[in-house]
């Protein structure tokens, strides 16, 4: 395949990277291991459960009491069942925008496509739910694309990013003809550290900084 690709979260990062660090990103994306065990697999699996059964936090403490009844017979998965039950709870303390638990949402996370193009490259944006609801007779669609990172909290521009990313990947692949994406439930939820951040209303400004992230990866693809 002759395409450049590359995933939402390095693509954002990429933007802010140093010169160094862009060339590590790419040489990653290149030689990614899709065999890699996941971390936070019951998380990834279980968040989208939450909204679809109507915010219903039972679920997620049900995650937990399974997590904890779980394989821990090594440092990696006990690490991971640790890091997982974390990141549950700090979800479980999140609050939500108030206007978001009121609409009446459909909520989608199988989807035929998770990737779009962006100034030549492939980016897999793969957003964790999506969910659409309609406003005196006007149709809306949104989504959320989580992070899970323990080590510090994620960047509010960088957070920001993504957001805008994910509201352009909706507009250009999910979105009926009918449908207007808002950008106020366009959410990149930061789950250890509780912030949830929103695209902006103009993702344009969002938008040419990613193109110009896009066209340094091809330019950078076959050095790095």
């Amino acid at each position: 395949m002759n395409n450049k690709f590359i995933s939402l979260h390095p693509l954002t990062e990429f933007v802010y990277a140093t010169s160094h660090r862009k060339r590590k990103i790419i040489h990653e994306q290149k030689k990614a291991n899709l065999f890699t065990a996941p971390l936070y697999r019951t998380v990834k699996s279980v968040l989208p459960k939450f909204f679809i059964k109507n915010f219903d936090k039972e679920i997620l403490i049900d995650a937990i009491e399974r997590l904890q009844r779980g394989d821990q017979s090594t440092t990696w998965k006990r690490n991971n069942v640790e890091n997982s039950i974390l990141a549950l709870r700090h979800f479980i303390a999140m609050n939500f925008p108030k206007e978001f638990e009121k609409i009446r949402c459909q909520f989608f996370t199988k989807l035929a496509c998770k990737e779009c193009f962006l100034n030549g490259v492939v980016v897999r944006v793969a957003p964790d739910v999506v969910f659409r609801w309609d406003t005196n007779g006007q149709k809306f669609i949104g989504g959320i694309r989580f992070h899970i990172g323990k080590t510090k909290p994620l960047a509010n521009n960088v957070a920001r990013l993504r957001a805008s990313m994910l509201s352009y990947y909706l507009r250009e692949i999910i979105a009926e003809d009918d449908e207007v994406v808002n950008n106020e439930f366009c959410f990149c939820v930061d789950i250890i550290h509780e912030n949830i951040v929103i695209a902006p209303k103009d993702i344009s400004l969002d938008i040419t900084l990613l193109n110009r992230a896009c066209r340094e990866i091809i330019d950078l693809w076959d050095v790095a």
